[in-house]
This record gives C-alpha cells, structure tokens and sequence, in this order.
C-alpha cells in the first residue's frame, strides 16, 4: 500500500497491490509471459484496476497479481511492477509482456523490464486502428 501526502485529501489511500501465495506459485511456473491488463471507472472510488495474468498448461489467463490505482499514469505502472518485482521476487524470467497499446503501461515495462520484449494485443491494436479510421 501506499499513501501520498500531496494528494487533496491527506493520508489518503491512492494505491494497493497483493499477490495470493497460490498466484505467487502459478508465476513461479509460468514467468516467461505476462499480460498486462487495465479497467477503469468500473468502482465508485473511479481506480483503475491492473491485473498481471500468466498463461496456464491449458492456455487460459490466470491472474497472478492484482492493483488498483488512482491514476493510470507511467509513475503509477512503474509502482505496479516495482511491487510485481518484490512481490515475486525475481521477474527475470519474464521474456515478454503482452499489453494494450498503452503508452503509461510500455514506457513504464520498457523502465522496468529492460531485457523483456513488449509484445501488443492483436485485438487492442485492432481496435485502435478501426478508431483512427472512422475518426
């Protein structure tokens, strides 16, 4: 967890991220691969919700961590995968992050995660793309 005392309401909470031991324990198996995946607007107190998902033996995403934020910005994604680094301990065997096409989430795997290939959701980049077109 984590405080900010520059936010308009003092002591307020701004940021949360957990791990089951059982998710800890599915990463352990299945590092090579995570997907990186945002919602927002989806509570009353308006975070965004993170989830980092692996892919199983039986190919379905299986959440091995989970984060809420206030904001959505590179400071924030960068937080998140600090946590996602101490958390698990060693990401090192993390060779690629699978994501949407955004920017807070790339600059903030490209700052983290150096060595990792950053791989963008077919289906999110199709989206964009047909967005761009009918604009």
């Amino acid at each position: 967890m984590e405080y900010y005392s520059d936010e308009p309401i003092r002591n307020s909470l701004t940021r949360i991220c957990f791990a089951t031991y059982e998710q800890m324990e599915l990463y352990k198996q299945f590092p090579e691969v995570v997907g990186i995946d945002s919602t927002y607007n989806t509570n009353k107190g308006k975070y965004s919700l993170f989830q980092l998902l692996v892919t199983d033996n039986f190919g379905r995403g299986r959440p091995v961590l989970f984060a809420w934020t206030r904001k959505e910005f590179k400071r924030d994604v960068v937080w998140i995968l600090d946590c996602f680094r101490q958390i698990m301990e060693d990401t090192s065997k993390t060779e690629s992050f699978i994501m949407d096409c955004a920017q807070a989430e790339i600059a903030a795997v490209k700052l983290t995660h150096r060595q990792a290939h950053i791989v963008l959701c077919s289906f999110h980049v199709c989206r964009a793309f047909c967005r761009k077109l009918t604009m």
